[in-house]
């Protein structure tokens, strides 16, 4: 039986559709954003943590440092030796937990009373829609418990793919980023053409979505993106987009990975006020999250 590769579960989340939410972080993304804030769930394949403040290495007389060195820590699972797994500082840990759909539903539906009439679980990544084949046996125990199911997507995945996650969501957040076909494959990887083609499938699917734009300048807040994303967005039916600025939460996370830091430049409120007004004019109702 297929399992899920999780990163992480999110219990409690506001800011991932409707009401209280259970968020899960599943692995692999076919994208590689450089300002990616889970730079963790980019690889496919489990990864290990690396946290040298918590290392106290041999002087403080770990007997298992001379086998534990930051190359191999921070490798793929079958590169590991020593104590890898049990660390007894928590210097070490493993990045992911492969889950069967069973186990995955039984963790889900522990938070049922958590989420009222409003909340449920959303799929989030990575890219969820990459592990389609063992979310759909989940994705029938969550109906079948009427569970409210959302995803997280940024929609680089194949068509084939994405409409099956289409059948299964109640809701959609559509990651809207550099679309300007001439970059946006030199930039991250997207296949500009693949993702009209997925969100024209959203929009004429009944599934109500929302398109989620982060701020980065000068990767997705630039000129020449901003109208692209204007006339596009000029196509759908008043479609509701959310901004938000960038932040940099991912460092920490790219220094245990032992990933080079990534600098983004700061958004400022002007900013997030020009770009609001501009999707407005184009025909977008617009939600601007909070900086903080």
């Amino acid at each position: 039986m297929e399992t899920l590769l999780v990163s992480n579960i999110v219990r409690y989340a506001i800011h991932d559709g409707d009401g209280l939410r259970t968020t899960v972080f599943l692995k692999g993304c076919t994208l590689h954003c450089p300002w990616c804030a889970n730079p963790e769930t980019i690889s496919a394949y489990n990864q290990y943590w690396f946290d040298s403040e918590k290392c106290v290495g041999n002087q403080g007389g770990c007997p298992f440092h001379e086998n534990c060195s930051r190359d191999a820590a921070v490798g793929l699972a079958g590169k590991r030796t020593g104590c890898f797994d049990s660390c007894p500082m928590g210097a070490v840990s493993q990045v992911a937990k492969d889950y069967t759909p069973e186990e995955l539903f039984a963790e889900i539906i522990k938070d049922r009373l958590y989420w009222g009439n409003d909340g449920g679980v959303t799929f989030s990544g990575g890219e969820p829609v990459l592990q389609i084949v063992p979310l759909l046996p989940l994705m029938k125990m969550l109906k079948d418990a009427l569970v409210n199911i959302a995803f997280e997507t940024a929609g680089n995945v194949p068509a084939s793919d994405f409409e099956q996650m289409l059948k299964c969501a109640d809701f959609v957040y559509l990651d809207i980023k550099n679309i300007v076909p001439e970059k946006a494959g030199k930039l991250n990887g997207l296949d500009v053409k693949l993702y009209e083609t997925n969100l024209s499938n959203l929009s004429g699917s009944g599934v109500p979505f929302c398109l989620r734009l982060p701020l980065i300048r000068p990767y997705t807040l630039c000129s020449e993106n901003i109208d692209r994303i204007c006339q596009l967005v000029k196509t759908l039916n008043h479609p509701d987009v959310e901004i938000f600025a960038c932040h940099a939460l991912g460092d920490i996370k790219r220094k245990w990975l032992g990933l080079e830091k990534t600098t983004v430049m700061d958004i400022t409120d002007t900013d997030l006020k020009m770009v609001e007004g501009l999707l407005k004019e184009a025909g977008a109702k617009v939600r601007t999250l909070s900086k903080g």
